[in-house]
């Protein structure tokens, strides 16, 4: 019984690819199909069959897909994605499905052509299953739980925090996120030593985790490392944030102990490994370790075991 099914969707992904793939039927398909002020907008001569598919391998078997490129308005990088439902249900969440697959179409675009703008890529969903008429809205913002907030998010300019344009006085008023921002808008740029006292004030009348206080240190002396004397930078701080010292300390022992102190400015990949590693033990997510000592995620994995 299972070979069976699985035969039988096999010939729906077949008979559809088979018929989709010549670019005349596929014209034929949008023509009849495709909303007329997307439509007219497409000069249809231009279709190319592009390779490759955006179906997640689990849902392989209920789904099949095909791709075309297509001049839309004059522009050379647009495309329509047909996509054929062939479950026995219909799927509420098709149109979120749809827009997934559409953004894999347009990542795929940039990477291929290191494009730097985004192509359209229209959706259309060939659908002749049941029940009948398709009972879900094909508008993708409708599978949100709360529509019409869905549709305030995603057709604005999302929000943007550009510390790059905030004054330092203004960051130093941020509360618990003042010392990460400050030390991220300068520490590729300026000697974090220039910043000694805003640090010290920040450590000491904010609320920082010993694991925060520690992530932040370990960027500044790993990041900071080609504009920064991480030693003289460390042994300031400890006297200017007495109430840090026993962490910095522990920190400048560890460091030493490790090599760090004697090698962080040459950054060696052992150095960054013994960094990578102390971390990992602390318990702090690879993500912030990559960002912070540089190392590949693979190799931030690795030291796990």
């Amino acid at each position: 019984m299972p070979e069976k099914k699985k035969q039988k969707i096999s010939h729906h992904d077949h008979v559809f690819k088979a018929v989709l793939s010549d670019p005349a039927a596929a014209r034929d398909l949008l023509e009849i199909h495709l909303p007329a002020q997307w439509r007219e907008r497409c000069d249809m001569n231009t279709l190319a069959l592009q390779p490759g598919s955006f179906i997640e391998p689990d849902l392989k078997a209920y789904y099949s897909d095909i791709l075309y490129r297509v001049k839309i308005g004059g522009g050379e990088s647009g495309y329509i994605y047909v996509t054929i439902e062939h479950q026995s249900r219909a799927d509420a969440l098709i149109g979120f499905r749809l827009m997934r697959y559409a953004i894999a179409a347009m990542q795929q675009h940039i990477t291929q052509h290191k494009s730097k703008t985004v192509p359209v890529v229209i959706p259309l969903l060939f659908y002749a299953g049941q029940p009948s008429p398709h009972p879900y809205p094909m508008n993708w913002l409708a599978c949100f739980d709360q529509p019409e907030l869905a549709r305030e998010v995603y057709s604005r300019d999302f929000p943007l925090a550009d510390i790059t344009a905030i004054p330092d006085e203004d960051l130093m008023q941020h509360k618990s996120v003042a010392l990460l921002s400050l030390v991220m808008k300068h520490i590729r740029t300026r000697d974090m030593m220039e910043f000694i006292d805003d640090i010290a004030l920040l450590t000491l009348k904010t609320a920082l985790t010993a694991e925060q206080f520690s992530a932040i240190m370990h960027y500044i002396l790993w990041s900071g490392r080609d504009n920064t004397d991480v030693r003289a930078f460390l042994e300031e701080l400890r006297h200017k944030a007495p109430q840090r010292e026993g962490e910095l300390m522990t920190m400048a022992e560890q460091l030493i102990q490790e090599g760090v102190l004697k090698g962080i400015q040459k950054g060696s990949q052992e150095t960054a490994e013994n960094i990578a590693r102390s971390m990992l033990n602390k318990g702090m997510n690879v993500e912030l370790i990559n960002e912070i000592t540089r190392l590949p995620i693979e190799t931030i994995e690795a030291l796990k075991h």
